[in-house]
């Protein structure tokens, strides 16, 4: 899992919601969504970052660490 710091302070994982997670995933499974890092990020207010799209861009974005 890479964690990726968000020019708004904030880190993020850089994911692809339902992939091989469901039966039927949902429409846009194949879009990049960036997600708070729980358990990394205290603040329970972290705002959620729109979809990135099928080939994010990752400007703004910082690679923290990689675990």
């Amino acid at each position: 899992m890479k964690i990726f710091r968000h020019t708004n302070g904030f880190l993020y994982t850089i994911e692809q919601p339902g992939r091989g997670k469901l039966i039927t995933p949902p429409r846009d499974w194949n879009n990049f969504f960036a997600y708070p890092a729980w358990p990394y990020c205290i603040n329970k207010n972290v705002p959620a970052l729109g979809p990135l799209g099928k080939e994010p861009n990752l400007e703004g974005f910082t690679l923290e660490f990689e675990i």
